[in-house]
């Protein structure tokens, strides 16, 4: 029997993930690009493209013009460290890897994705599966390298895998991660294996490259890479990041394997690897072989920033001795087997995010003169005259990450500023959108000569706020981090025209700005990354009072040496001196700067040899007191080897300054801290009240643990001398940004928290309207992954709600919810019965456990269901008293299409006539919950279905499940669910308090108990 595509959804036609339009939903707005970890090309349609992403693969069908998602069925995240692969006999066919180890495959050109049935599991969260590689000229054949389990192959496309690694004395090395593995495109059983590095301890350096010549039956160490023996003392910052030869780094005798990145044939015999040390971020050169990978040579290669700045290599079969170098250089072309090579792609040519930075190469791809680049962080670039000019072209790839938002007042709609979080290498650092209030956001890069690489705070001067072009906004962040491939600085930068352009305010080491490094000369400033700027609100001068002049910034700090010939400077801890600027200060609008952290304990770097049992203290969030501006707070964290730590020692937690940040005390009475230890969880938000600066709110997670701990939010009202954690309806884990809206001293304040999450344990955006006491979602539509900064415009009749997440910048109008469950009051009254779907007489949206979801459009599949995919979600009615179950929120349509095909057996899956329900139930054991839809009718042949995870909170297990036994049709509308927290049905684990349920009615055609059609 042929098999029924019926859920065939056009992932490519999708504009946003949104769950379905419509008032109060998030929607996304860009901006488009991030850091592309792989490129995949049709080899039988340039056209077709795919790219794997931080936010997961998107396809192209226009040569990269535009792009969509392309995730339908797949569960974990897919991004880096989980690889793709394409089938060159069978191009429509893709295998992937998500983040919990699963294989996927699809046949249909990344429309459908469903699991082959073959499981990795990750280790301590890190993927195992290395690589996917295509066997050619079969369609069922393919292989997988992996961390632990050597090469393993596969005959039934994915099912079922086993070991490659030879027999006798031809084996590859047991337990050696495999990196890379290439099949001779003329000869199917020549192989070509790389291995990760590895220490493989005292004695002669091991084999890096194995070539097998009967299809991985036996294998031969081919050639050998000796890794220098250099590394650096942990207890010297200035080390972090430096290239050989290290500036003033110890040398110690461990010795690092090779880790072979990559290996592609060329042209006649060619072959062609490079080869990095993983650990040091830096490359050991190019290799090649004239025979096929029989013997290999290092290639001298005359280009310095090739022999240690590569970061991807594809041979050119055009040219005998042609092959592409990309890297922190940009693109390079040889045409010597690597000896020499002349540039592609550069800033100069139009490779690069911000006009000044050449973007660094993470993979490539060309077609006739069309040459596709993709980058780290800068998105993809495209040249059509074969290099000699590049331009970006992310349009729909919604990959950036964005961890700072700034509001510029600007007329009828304020100016976003968002910041691009998490880049070490050239980034487009800072966009600006314009909201045209209909939903839509237009952007543009706003970096004009912004000296960053990632931007972790946004603050804009309010007393400058006249106009767009006069407004004062404070940017931190970080530059690159190594001098030898760009100029450092020390991550704090100012605008005066609203973001247009920016100037570098740490001045350079000069009298009065951020101290330099010694190494063993002055070398550029280098704070690492700073995170916060907080600026007070009482500090402006004249009349009008502006601008302000007193700024706070928070950063990693460095190492300040107090004698010897390197005073002054950041050097080796292993000096007099001790750990600064991890606070900083400026007193006249950051003209100048000084250090402010005394009172801030210091880190312990360690015991040597190894220093594994060191702790570093971070300080992040800082908030100044609204009343007094001598007032200040500043959280911290502990950050430290759990394995090689049991009981932390450096007192951390929330500090207080009562003088101006010139000395501050701890206030940590009533936070959690580890068992035994005066260390206090990692502090990650601070906010204050902007009318009673004794009221402040704090955010807790157990940063050092790898098995996501859960998170807190405390609250103090007498100024951090107690804290208490009041907060119930707060399922998100890790809160990752805070936003306090208290426009009148008359009603509590409005709060709004953003955390992340898993797909089994989503997180989103949270609001309390009683200052933090009880806590409501607004999360419908939002990605479930992370929302990593808040901003909140109120220019406008109706607020705005911006969300900075891993896939851009998302927005929210704010309207009317009576009840509080994340639907509007607009849309329930649309309901049946003019509002009152459940017709006891009271509308919909004056009752917390009734929800309607009108007519709709699905986000799939491409033909709308908009007459009959209305619903009711209902809970039984509250009794007088009762304290559980009361309440229903994030009431939402979700595409069956999108968690792809649901099968049944005999090559058939369930149809879905009307799209999923998902709900969650707040502070519920159990309960019970009517689904009805009042405008289909449910005939015989269908049965409730259930998407998510068989364990709760376990993202592994997140699949299409039976859930007949716990449903009920009690109408040809109506189905009545049986729910119970932390049991089957629900996604988040018991400790959560609430249920949060996925699923809906699904239609088969084995309609008869015998099982025939």
């Amino acid at each position: 029997m042929k098999r029924r595509l019926i859920m065939a959804g056009i992932a490519v036609a999708i504009a946003c993930p949104a769950a379905f339009a419509g008032v109060g939903v998030w929607s996304g707005q860009g901006p488009y690009g991030g850091y592309i970890y792989d490129l995949l090309q049709n080899p039988l349609s340039a056209s077709t493209l795919y790219t794997s992403t931080r936010s997961g693969i998107f396809k192209s069908t226009d040569s990269g013009a535009h792009w969509a998602p392309a995730m339908d069925g797949i569960v974990g995240s897919v991004g880096y460290g989980y690889p793709v692969a394409i089938d060159a006999q069978a191009p429509n066919t893709l295998y992937a890897v998500d983040s919990n180890g699963h294989l996927y495959r699809t046949t249909d050109g990344a429309a459908n994705w469903t699991q082959t049935g073959y499981v990795l599991p990750p280790v301590n969260g890190i993927g195992q599966i290395n690589k996917v590689i295509d066997a050619p000229g079969s369609t069922t054949r393919l292989y997988v390298a992996t961390v632990a389990n050597g090469l393993l192959v596969s005959n039934d496309s994915g099912a079922t895998f086993s070991p490659l690694n030879g027999s006798g004395a031809n084996v590859l090395p047991a337990g050696v991660p495999i990196q890379w593995l290439t099949v001779d495109p003329s000869n199917a059983n020549d192989l070509i294996a790389g291995t990760g590095a590895y220490d493989a301890g005292p004695g002669p350096n091991a084999p890096s490259i194995f070539r097998s010549t009967d299809g991985g039956a036996h294998w031969s160490g081919v050639m050998t890479v000796a890794a220098p023996n250099y590394s650096y003392n942990p207890s010297d910052p200035s080390c972090m990041g430096a290239t050989p030869p290290p500036e003033i780094c110890t040398i110690s005798t461990e010795t690092l394997y090779a880790s072979v990145a990559e290996v592609g044939f060329g042209n006649g015999n060619e072959v062609y690897s490079w080869v990095t040390d993983p650990y040091y971020g830096i490359a050991y050169g190019i290799y090649s072989s004239p025979d096929r990978g029989a013997t290999w040579n290092a290639v001298s290669t005359a280009t310095s920033n090739v022999q240690y700045f590569t970061t991807t290599l594809k041979p050119d079969a055009s040219v005998a001795g042609g092959v592409y170098a990309g890297g922190y250089f940009g693109l390079m072309h040889s045409t010597d087997g690597g000896v020499n090579f002349s540039s592609v792609a550069s800033a100069a040519n139009g490779l690069s995010p911000n006009g000044v930075d050449v973007a660094t190469a993470s993979r490539f791809a060309f077609s006739g003169s069309t040459y596709w680049l993709a980058t780290q962080e800068a998105g993809l670039f495209i040249s059509t005259n074969s290099g000699t000019s590049w331009t970006a072209s992310n349009s729909g790839i919604d990959a950036t990450n964005i961890r700072a938002l700034g509001l510029v007042p600007n007329g009828a709609a304020p100016r976003i500023l968002a910041g691009y979080g998490d880049a070490f290498r050239p980034s487009p650092g800072m966009y600006a959108g314009t909201d045209a209030g209909d939903g839509n956001v237009s952007w543009a890069n706003s970096n004009n000569s912004l000296r960053a690489y990632q931007i972790r705070a946004i603050a804009v001067d309010p007393t400058t706020t006249g106009s767009a072009a006069s407004t004062v906004v404070y940017a931190g962040g970080r530059s690159e981090q190594s001098v030898s491939i760009a100029p450092r600085n020390g991550g704090i930068y100012k605008s005066t025209d609203g973001g247009s352009t920016w100037t570098t305010i740490d001045h350079g080491g000069a009298v009065g700005g951020l101290p330099q490094r010694f190494a063993p000369s002055p070398r550029s400033v280098f704070l690492g990354t700073v995170r916060t700027i907080a600026l007070d609100t009482h500090s402006c001068t004249g009349s009008p009072c502006t601008p302000l002049q007193t700024v706070y910034a928070t950063s990693n700090g460095c190492y300040l040496v107090t004698s010897g010939p390197q005073a002054g400077f950041c050097g080796s801890s292993s000096q007099p001196g001790s750990y600064q600027y991890r606070i900083f200060k400026s007193t006249d609008a950051g003209n100048t700067w000084a250090n402010s952290d005394i009172g801030i304990p210091q880190s312990f770097i360690g015991n040597p040899p190894n220093y594994y049992d060191g702790e570093s203290l971070l300080v992040v969030p800082l908030v100044i007191d609204p009343t007094n501006s001598q007032i200040l707070y500043a959280g911290t964290s502990d950050s430290f080897d759990a394995t090689h730590v049991t009981t932390p020692t450096l007192q951390t937690g929330i500090f207080k300054s009562i003088d101006g940040g010139t000395h501050w005390n701890p206030v940590n009475t009533g936070l959690p801290t580890y068992p035994g230890s005066p260390t206090v969880l990692g502090v990650l938000t601070l906010a204050i009240d902007p009318l009673d600066g004794n009221t402040l709110w704090a955010t807790l997670i157990d940063i050092n643990s790898a098995s996501g701990a859960p998170g807190h939010i405390y609250k103090t009202t007498d100024g951090g001398a107690h804290w208490t954690e009041p907060g119930s309806g707060l399922t998100s884990a890790d809160i990752r940004a805070f936003l306090v809206d208290h426009p009148s001293a008359a009603n509590p304040a409005v709060l709004y928290a953003a955390g992340g999450g898993t797909s089994g344990n989503p997180g989103g955006v949270f609001k309390s309207y009683d200052a933090g006491t009880t806590w409501h979602s607004e999360s419908i539509g939002l990605p479930a992954d992370a929302a990593l900064a808040l901003a909140l415009d109120k220019s406008g009749p109706t607020p705005k709600l911006y969300a900075g997440t891993s896939s851009g910048v998302w927005e929210i109008t704010e309207t009317a919810d009576t009840d509080m469950d994340g639907v509007s009051d607009a849309q329930e009254d649309l309901g049946p019965n003019g509002g009152d779907s459940n017709l006891d007489g009271t509308f919909d949206k004056f009752q917390a456990y009734v929800t309607y979801v009108p007519p709709h459009t699905s986000a799939r599949p491409a033909a709308p269901l908009t007459a009959n995919n209305d619903f009711v979600v209902a809970l039984p009615k509250p009794a007088v008293g009762a304290t559980t179950c009361l309440q229903t929120q994030d009431v939402q349509a979700k595409s069956a299409a999108a968690n792809g095909p649901d099968p049944i057996a005999d090559n058939l899956d369930f149809r879905y006539d009307v799209d999923l329900v998902q709900f969650e139930v707040l502070n519920c054991p159990s309960t019970t919950v009517k689904i009805t839809y009042p405008n289909f009718t449910f005939g015989t042949g269908y049965t409730f279905r259930f998407y998510g995870p068989s364990t709760p909170g376990d993202d592994g297990s997140i699949a299409w499940y039976d859930f007949a036994s716990h449903a009920t049709q009690l109408d040809a509308h109506t189905w009545q669910l049986t729910l119970t927290k932390g049991a089957f049905g629900s996604y988040r684990p018991a400790s959560t308090g609430s249920i949060l349920f996925q699923g809906g009615p699904a239609y088969s055609d084995r309609i008869f108990g015998n099982g025939f059609n």
